[in-house]
């Protein structure tokens, strides 16, 4: 309702293609088929979540399921914790969980060896056990976790499970403009949020960083500026 108020105009729908006719012009294409024309573009399309999978922890998720050590891992304080992840994730993870309990065990889910040698020493001179074999479901009481079952029967009792969140961009958009990417397939800004692509920006968890919405908002607000500093004519500017 705010921004109606200055003139922005809401629309609800989704971009299928971007058509970049020059460095100031960009044609959007909506679902629908309608076009748009812009001479500067922002991308704030967010990230798609990939969740492990197991049965089970969309119900506790929240509330002794968790994916963050920095913003939950206090809950975990001295109680039996379990870190779903596989590779550098699960022994960051781990380690990060240490701060606040030692009774930590890491299941890959079915990823053997993925581990390696030098972390894995790490974790053993911490005495946090490794098993691989896949997870088959969380059985629970309610919201609260009891155990891990895995494929061969047997169980892992636990107060609280960690997952890692695998991460990929909400769509192709940055694709089809051709903006740089990192190895994790995200947006390379700079320090006003400009991407390789000149008068294209991006912002949020499309960038790297961190993933959390006050890191978003700053880095929207920073944008936005760099965006109207950019429109303003050249003989109007200070040498």
């Amino acid at each position: 309702a705010e921004a109606a108020r200055y003139g922005a105009e809401l629309l609800d729908g989704c971009v299928s293609t971007i058509h970049q006719e020059s460095e100031e012009r960009f044609v959007v294409t909506l679902e629908d088929g309608r076009p748009l024309a812009s001479r500067r573009l922002l991308l704030a399309i967010g990230i798609k979540d990939v969740w492990p999978k197991v049965p089970g922890l969309d119900q506790c998720y929240g509330q002794t399921v968790h994916h963050c050590p920095d913003c939950d891992g206090y809950e975990a304080r001295d109680k039996r914790t379990v870190v779903i992840a596989s590779g550098r994730s699960a022994a960051g993870m781990a380690f990060s969980l240490t701060t606040w309990t030692r009774e930590i065990i890491i299941c890959t889910n079915g990823k053997p060896g993925s581990i390696e040698a030098r972390e894995r020493a790490k974790l053993d001179a911490l005495r946090i056990p490794i098993v691989e074999q896949p997870l088959v479901r969380l059985e629970s009481d309610g919201a609260k976790v009891r155990q891990l079952v895995l494929d061969d029967g047997n169980v892992i009792e636990c107060d609280r499970i960690f997952f890692a969140i695998g991460h990929y961009p909400a769509d192709d958009l940055g694709v089809q403009l051709g903006c740089k990417r990192d190895d994790e397939g995200l947006i390379v800004v700079d320090d006003k949020y400009r991407t390789s692509v000149p008068n294209v920006f991006a912002a949020g968890d499309i960038t790297p960083g961190p993933h959390l919405a006050i890191a978003a908002a700053g880095s929207g607000a920073i944008a936005a500026l760099a965006m109207h500093a950019s429109l303003v004519p050249d003989e109007r500017r200070l040498d």
